[in-house]
C-alpha cells in the first residue's frame, strides 16, 4: 500500500492510505515486525499481495496474466520459504516481516 501511496498527490488521500496500512500492520499481529532472513522473489511478492486482500488462484493469475498453475507454484514457493502450511500463515508471516503492508 506504501507504494500506492507514494503515487498519490492529494495529501489526503495519502494520509488515508497510510492509516489504513497503520491498521492493517495492527491485525496482521502486534504490529512490531518479525525477523525473517527469507527472500522472496517480485513475483511472490505480487502473488502474495493479491491473496493477502482475497483473491483466489484465479483471480490471481487473471490480474498477473499468469497461468493458475503457475499461481499456485509461486505460493507454494513462498509459503515453503516463509516455513509456513496455509495461504493465510503466508500472508501473515510476510506482513510481519515487512514483506507485505
Amino acid at each position: 500500500m506504501s507504494r500506492i501511496a507514494a503515487t498519490i498527490s492529494d495529501e489526503s488521500v495519502k494520509r488515508r492510505l497510510e492509516a489504513i496500512e497503520l491498521r492493517l500492520a495492527a491485525l496482521s499481529g502486534d504490529g512490531s515486525p518479525t525477523t525473517v532472513d527469507v527472500r522472496l522473489s517480485p513475483r511472490e511478492v505480487d502473488v502474495l499481495a493479491s491473496v493477502a486482500v482475497g483473491a483466489t488462484n484465479a483471480e490471481v493469475a487473471a490480474s498477473l496474466g499468469l497461468r493458475e498453475g503457475t499461481v499456485k507454484s509461486y505460493l507454494q514457493s513462498a509459503m515453503s520459504k516463509l516455513d509456513v502450511s496455509t495461504r493465510h500463515a503466508a500472508v501473515t508471516k510476510a506482513r510481519r516481516a515487512g514483506i507485505l503492508p
